[in-house]
Order: C-alpha cells, then structure tokens, then sequence
C-alpha cells in the first residue's frame, strides 16, 4: 500500500515541483487510487449471520428456536394478568445467530484501516489540479502520514453515489475454490437480494462487462464493504461459513451503496445512546456519529441497525435505547429491507423525482425494475396508494376519533383471522389506545396463541403484541413519524389450531399534543399533560419552559458522549461551509484526552471552508469560564495563509476572545485552555474553525459561573 501511494502520487508530485504548481490529471489520480484500493482487503466492521431455519419448535418447548418467527413474536409479547404482565419464558437466552457474530468481527490489519484516507485522495483530484503549489504538497504529506499512522478505521464522511444507479459487480470465484457449495449459497442470496432492490429502488446491481469502477464479491476473513463507491475494483467480502445470507448481502450491498449504519445517523440522540465504557475500545470507530441525510425517521428495525450488544465488553450492551419495550424491533430477524430503508434508498439516488403518485397512510413512493412508479405499503394496508386494509371480512376498519374517543371490540372471534383497524386523529394529537377487557389464550410459557398488535412506534414496524385476561394496558403513539395515526391488529390465524378466547374491547382516542411540535430544546424531554400543555424536562443546567435558559450560576458541559444533546453550542449549517464531525479516540494518534471517547474533529481542506458552532441559549448575564480541550495536528506551521484556525468570539466584544493557529500553538497534543467570557446581555457565543492543512480536534467544552482561575 506504502509502495503504491509513494510511487504513484507522491512521485508524480516530486516531477511537477519544477513546474511550480501541480497538475494531475484526473486519470493519474484515479490511477493512483486503483492501485491503492488493489492492495487493500479490509475487514470492516459488519456482522455475519446464518440463514434462518424453518420453524421447527412448538410454543411449548422450554427454549423457543432462536432463529424462528415464533421467537421474533415472544420477544415482542406480554400476558397480561391480573398479578401483572408476564413475558414469555422461553425466548432463547442464547441468542441469534447473528447477534452472537456481530461481535466476532476481527479487527483489519493497522494499515487497512484508511476509508476516509481513500475518500480524501479521491477528493483531491480537482483540489491538487488547482491548489497552490506549496499548499498541494503540504496536503499530499498530511494524507500520506495519517495513511501511514496508525489511526483506526472510520466511515466516510461523504458517501459517493454511483452514477444512475448502476452498480457493475463480480464474484472472484477463484477465492471459493474451497467452498463450491458456499458459492452456490452465495449466488443465490446476491440474486435474491439484488431482486428485492430491484422491485422497490432504482438501484440495479448488474454483472460486469468492461467497466473501471465495479464491486468485487471475494470470500476474505469477515464480512465487511467500503461506503459508497471508491472507484476501481472494491471488495464486498462475504466470507464462506459466516456470511451467506440475505440479511448480510443486502447489509453490505448498502454499504457500497453508500448507506452508514443506523446507530450512526446525525438524528440518533434520543433515540439511540451509546454506551462507551462497555465497548471494546478498538471498535468506538464504529459507534460515533456520521453525517448523514435522514429521509426516513430512525427506524430500529433498519438492516443497518446493529444488535444492542454489538462489540460490548463483559457480556453486556454496547448501546441502549429509551424505550425498552421496543428492544424486539432491534432483536428480531432482518432478513428483507424494511420499509424506511427502501425510503432513504430511494431519496438518496432520486428514484421517485419523476413520480407523482402519492401513497396514503405511511406508505412509500417506490419505483420497480421496469421504473413504473407505485406504492409500498406498511403490512395491514393494501391497495395502489395503501388506501385500502387487509383484514379478513368482519373485522377492522378505519377509525376517526377527531371528534371523540371510540371502542374496538371483539366480543366474540372465530380462530383463522387477522384483522386490521386504522386510528386516525386530527393534527397535532397523538393517539392512545386503552385495553379494556381482554380474553385471548395463552400457554403456560407465556406466549400469546392469539394477540392484539399495537403499532405505537413506526407504522411500518411490528407493533406489541399483547394477550391474557386482564385489561388496563396502554399503548400511546411515541412522537416519530405521524404520531397522530396508529394501526392496531389483532391475529388468531397464526395458531387457528388454538380455541378462540372471549375477545377484548379497546378504548381509541386522540389527545392535543404540544410535544408533537418539538417544544423542547437542548436535549429536554417533553411530557404532554392531561390538561393539554406539557413539561420539559431539562439537563446539563439548562431552565425554563423550554429548556433553553442557562442562570448565573449554571455551569453546563458539551462532552460530546451523547453527540450534541444538551450541548449549549451547536452547529450552524447555514453560516457552515463544512462541519464538524464526531470522532473517537481510536481514530487518532494525539494522545493526551482525558476523555477516551468521542470529540469533535475538523479535517484539513485547502479550500479554507469555515464550520461554525454557536449558542442560542437565553443566558442570563453574568461573567463566565469558557474552556476545553484541543489538538492541533501537523507538521509544522507555515504562517502562508493556508493554515487551520479555531477562533472564539463573543457578541459582547469586538475582538477574539481566543484563536488557535499560531506559531504558538502546541502542535500534536491535546491542550487544555479558557477564557473569561465578559458579562453581556444577550450573550452568544461562536466557535469558527476555518478548515486549513491542519486537523484540529475539540473536546469537553464547559462553561462555569465566575472568571477563570
């Protein structure tokens, strides 16, 4: 790799320096860049999984089969009783398959961790052509030395998109030679998961004529992909024995595509944390958040969401969510694309731009192989544009409770049927479904022979599944897609063996929501109340109704381990060229943070680009301590302009209050600084990196009442 990139773009560097500016071609640079790419096999850092078995188990076994959909619906069960709501005993403590391999992925060699390295040469076929010539050489010595360092593996930043869609691939069936039956397996879950892209996206994976730039499918050790397209010949490892199934080729068809992983969207706070002192620290790279486009809302059920104790040390999770009763979403097979990840697909390579139809319900515009436009709808809808139910004749139906609240009974059932009710209220209200009386059988594990489904997350997503004798359970429509809209089912045809129970009756209503609206800022949860008002709750020392007051004597802290929520600075894109992104400790080689897990970091850039944070926060006045922490990586300093700054500014004074990027500044270590922030009405604060030939990385900003020590 050091051979490749020494001798195709540093040497043809060391050739133009008489001509006093350097001038690649674009073809030198994606030359140079194939050659790279030949030479690297990484291991990334996605989960191998085991085809699903045919359900074999009966409900009555004392271990229900991991892999069957008789596990995936206990895990979402409770029995409610009048003692209490019981859980299934026989879920499968062992676990899926999947889940047990996710955290088996081997760590890459040093020197093939370099993603974002690969992504920047690309980048820099119009920057070298057009930089300064002192400047194109102080970049190509900063790409080469972090691809040279030891830095950890990352995400690309920016995923680069094929063009209409089109992805060329191979199989190198040379590196199956061993395993002829694996390559049988192979080909079959690559055209089953090539069908499904096929029937609900643009995206059209197509085997290989002549083309530079394609997806090269080899058995290597783990399952892995690089993000979005990188040019020449890039590597798909499905590793024989470990990856061969559905679950796991679309997973990594995503990542070519240029799809990050769930737990890494820019929207996660709040809906995902990260529990960083519980993951193995040479895998924090894969917890930290990326830059992405979110089309859809989070969708815990995405192919691209890893299993809650991916990577973790001693047994426990690596991650949590808010809502544990919704863990069966992450937990449960994913064998076929959920909805959502057919909706940001589509966004992302604008299948649908030229549609016009529209899809009621929750439904997605899609487009199929012969690019007609239609419909996805969530399962319990049907029809071109998701208008219509799928319930059996008898039951179900649409229900508008703008006007009132309104029962769902069934007071008696025949086994054999599933049925499909719709909740509609007007905007801003949330819907609330209220059990009753309920009678519907169980057995002596716990598990539900016949249940009600209540979809009270995404309505394209399982829903609870709930059934015993007791009423008195609740199910209120969480604030995430239309929280004004839930489906509710209810199934005897699973188990139509079972005798029928007495039914249930359900209580629907929808209630005035002011959370709907987002009232809450800097990380507050929001609570709607009886009377139609609501509450923020606040933290990291922020007050008042909106969570959006800092008093005198408040002191708050941005240590970036939940992102930015509840950080007193956030970004301003408007005023951003680029941003700042989310990095972990295993990413460089500055040593000295006293914090082990995630900064922010700035990337250098000769195009000089500005990424700005400042605070909106309502401060009372008052003088402040301002500090933090902060690396400044490179070489040397040149004093030509071109070099990184951080410069922190106050709305109360005409000078900078702080500014990094001197020859005073340390280089290649983490530094502690502060500043008093005078008192001044209406106080706001900025931080302003201008993206120069250094990386500079910031952690734990803190504000404290008082001047500074």
């Amino acid at each position: 790799m050091r051979i490749a990139l020494l001798s195709t773009l540093v040497l043809l560097t060391l050739a133009q320096l008489s001509m006093g500016k350097v001038t690649f071609t674009k073809d030198e640079i994606q030359e140079a860049l194939r050659e790279y790419i030949k030479e690297v096999q990484e291991n990334d850092e996605d989960s191998p999984s085991v085809v699903s078995r045919a359900q074999a188990d009966s409900l009555d076994n004392q271990s229900l089969d991991a892999e069957s959909d008789d596990e995936d619906d206990a895990e979402s069960q409770k029995v409610e009783l009048p003692d209490g709501e019981k859980t299934p005993t026989n879920t499968n403590s062992n676990g899926k398959e999947e889940q047990k391999q996710d955290s088996n992925d081997k760590n890459p060699p040093p020197l093939s961790k370099s993603r974002r390295e690969m992504m920047r040469i690309r980048g820099l076929e119009k920057s070298l052509a057009e930089a300064p010539y002192a400047l194109a050489k102080r970049t190509i010595y900063s790409v080469l030395k972090k691809v040279n360092s030891k830095s950890k593996r990352i995400f690309a930043s920016g995923a680069i998109l094929w063009e209409n869609g089109r992805i060329p691939y191979t199989i190198d069936e040379k590196t199956f030679e061993k395993e002829p039956e694996e390559l049988k397996v192979l080909k079959t879950i690559l055209s089953e998961s090539i069908e499904q892209l096929s029937t609900t996206t643009c995206v059209n994976w197509v085997k290989r004529d002549s083309e530079t730039d394609y997806v090269n499918i080899i058995n290597d050790s783990g399952c892995y992909s690089y993000v979005g397209k990188i040019g020449g010949a890039q590597p798909v490892s499905m590793q024989a024995n470990g990856c061969m199934t559905v679950h796991t080729m679309l997973h990594e068809m995503l990542h070519a595509m240029g799809t990050e992983h769930e737990q890494s969207r820019s929207d996660r706070a709040g809906m995902t944390s990260m529990i960083w002192n519980n993951i193995d620290s040479n895998n924090l790279n894969n917890f930290q958040m990326g830059q992405t486009s979110n089309a859809q809302p989070y969708d815990y059920k995405s192919l691209m969401q890893y299993e809650l104790w991916s990577f973790a040390k001693d047994g426990g999770k690596s991650m949590s969510i808010p809502d544990k009763s919704l863990e069966y979403l992450i937990s449960n097979k994913k064998v076929a694309l959920s909805l959502y990840d057919i909706g940001e697909i589509n966004s992302a390579y604008g299948c649908t731009k030229q549609c016009t139809n529209k899809c009621q319900n929750g439904g997605i515009v899609i487009v199929d192989k012969d690019n007609k436009c239609g419909c996805k709808c969530p399962t319990g809808l049907k029809g071109d544009d998701c208008s219509q139910l799928d319930t059996s004749e008898g039951c179900g139906g649409f229900v508008d409770v703008t006007a009132g609240q309104k029962t769902i009974a069934l007071d008696t059932y025949t086994a054999g049927i599933a049925c499909t009710w719709l909740v509609k209220g007007g905007a801003n209200t949330r819907i609330k479904a209220t059990i009753d009386k309920l009678d519907l059988p169980y057995n002596d594990n716990f598990d539900c022979y016949h249940w009600l489904e209540f979809r009270d997350y995404l309505i394209g997503d399982n829903g609870k599944e709930r059934c015993g004798t007791e009423g008195g359970a609740s199910f209120t429509k969480m604030v995430i897609g239309d929280p004004s809209r839930m489906m509710i089912r209810f199934n005897s045809a699973k188990h139509k063996d079972k005798a029928a129970g007495k039914g249930f009756s359900l209580t629907v209503k929808a209630f005035q929501s002011e959370c709907s609206k987002f009232p809450c800022k800097n990380g507050g949860l929001c609570t709607d109340k009886d009377d139609g008002t609501y509450k923020c709750s606040c933290i990291n020392g922020f007050s008042g109704d909106q969570c959006n007051d800092l008093a005198a004597t408040a002191s708050t802290k941005c240590d970036f381990q939940d992102d930015f929520r509840g950080c007193v600075f956030q970004e301003n894109k408007a005023a951003s060229a680029v941003l700042f992104s989310l990095a972990s400790s295993s990413m460089t080689d500055v040593s000295g943070n006293t914090n082990g897990y995630q900064y922010l970091s700035l990337t250098f850039g000769w195009e000089m680009k500005k990424a700005v944070l400042e605070t909106s926060a309502k401060f009372e006045a008052a003088e402040r301590c301002l500090s933090f922490q902060y690396y400044y990586r490179t070489d040397q300093f040149y004093n030509d302009g071109y070099d990184s700054t951080l410069t922190v500014t106050s709305s109360g004074s005409s000078t900078a209050l702080l500014k990094i990027g001197d020859a005073n500044t340390p280089l290649n270590k983490w530094t502690a600084v502060k500043v008093t922030v005078p008192s001044t009405p209406d106080l706001k604060l900025t931080i302003e990196g201008v993206q120069g030939t250094a990386e500079m990385g910031m952690d734990d900003i803190s504000l404290k009442p008082g001047a500074c020590a």
